[in-house]
């Protein structure tokens, strides 16, 4: 009774783990028309949903949802972008990390992004787990050339 429990139903993300939203309907067949020529509704809205996901069954049941090259690079850059605007939501070390790297004595951006990308893969983490490395070349080379992200990471870690 004292604990509450959230189940995201969906996530426009498309790489987030949990995308999806179910909907059902039951037609009642005990009075069919009686809410339309009476007026009074004859029946009570219940939802009750259920989905239970076996990675390890084989075939698996989590149901795979892939992205085109151009659209994992682009929703790749676009969460690594989105991430910068929190960052107190980054782990202390994190934020130190970004803030060295970003100073006149650091490595820059370009290794920041570099290694955030090389590290997502192995970390699996931002939808890179199974990226190809053209795409990961083409996501850092993005973010680096385009300026966003390196203006955006000073403007929130410095």
């Amino acid at each position: 009774m004292d604990e509450v429990l959230v189940f995201i139903q969906y996530d426009s993300d498309p790489l987030s783990l949990a995308r999806y939203c179910f909907h059902s309907a039951v037609r009642d067949p005990v009075l069919p028309g009686t809410a339309k020529q009476d007026k009074i509704p004859f029946r009570k809205s219940i939802e009750t949903r259920l989905i239970a996901f076996f990675p390890d069954h084989k075939p698996s049941t989590i149901p795979s949802f892939v992205l085109s090259e151009n659209e994992l690079v682009e929703a790749v850059c676009e969460k690594l972008l989105e991430g910068l605007g929190y960052p107190q939501a980054w782990p202390k070390n994190g934020q130190d990390w970004m803030k060295t790297n970003l100073s006149s004595k650091g490595r820059g951006a370009s290794y920041l992004i570099t290694h955030l990308v090389r590290g997502g893969v192995e970390r699996k983490e931002h939808g890179l787990e199974n990226s190809t490395e053209q795409q990961r070349n083409r996501i850092i080379e993005k973010l680096v050339s385009d300026g966003q992200w390196k203006k955006k990471a000073m403007a929130n870690f410095l």
